[in-house]
């Protein structure tokens, strides 16, 4: 852009240059009739021309010097924005560097309790159940599977052979464990709690709403950590 400035500055000196010769030629020949003979406005026309061309030339010179100034502050705030851009990269260069240890710290503590899980977990996938049918009945053979059941809110009065009666009349032929729970002195006692052992193939009919008394509670026993090898 600032060669067209210069060239347009040097184009504008050619002008007046040639025009100046121009003039001066025209005043020696003023006193030849021939010369005389031209056009009387012609300098003044000239003259205008030049001052037209001479305000043309500064105008743009004013816009090309503008668009250079503007190209050179958009060289400036890009490199600025370049400059901090590549500080924002150094630094956080250095806050992934400064905790890369402390990540991996964690990362590991995280991971002990999942290690200790899958172990405990693979631990537990290693207990098989027997599947094979023994016809001798004094061979080595498995116990019969049981299922325990919680017996709640019974009355007062319920004993363990009322229990084991009406137990005895809803399935038939069938053998029950019943065992009375002892509370403790601090509860008023005002219902009776039973611990109920049966075969696990009947766990499904013992457990509809149907066969026990109206807001009596009936669940799957749960053993606590004390009996934890109590036969389930």
């Amino acid at each position: 852009m600032s060669s067209v400035v210069n060239m347009s500055e040097n184009t504008l000196v050619k002008l007046k240059t040639t025009l100046k010769v121009h003039f001066e030629t025209k005043e020696k020949s003023q006193g030849d009739p021939q010369h005389n003979q031209g056009n009387p406005n012609e300098q003044y026309l000239l003259s205008k021309m030049v001052t037209q061309l001479e305000d043309r030339v500064e105008e743009q010179s004013k816009v090309i010097k503008h668009l250079i100034n503007t190209k050179n502050s958009n060289i400036e705030v890009k490199n600025t924005l370049l400059n901090e851009n590549n500080e924002n990269n150094d630094r956080r260069k250095r806050i992934n560097s400064s905790s890369n240890v402390p990540q991996n710290n964690k990362q590991t503590k995280m991971n002990e309790p999942t290690q200790k899980n899958e172990k405990e977990k693979n631990t537990k996938k290693t207990n098989i159940e027997g599947s094979a049918i023994i016809q001798d009945a004094n061979d080595f053979q498995a116990a019969p599977k049981k299922a325990w059941l919680f017996i709640g809110r019974a009355q007062q009065t319920t004993t363990k052979e009322k229990l084991e009666n009406y137990l005895a009349k809803k399935i038939p032929n069938t053998v029950f464990e019943v065992e009375e729970i002892k509370k403790h002195s601090t509860n008023n006692n005002k219902n009776k709690s039973f611990k109920v052992g049966l075969d696990f193939d009947l766990l499904d009919e013992v457990l509809k709403p149907e066969l026990w008394p109206k807001n009596l509670l009936v669940r799957r026993y749960i053993f606590f950590r004390t009996n934890k090898n109590s036969e389930l």
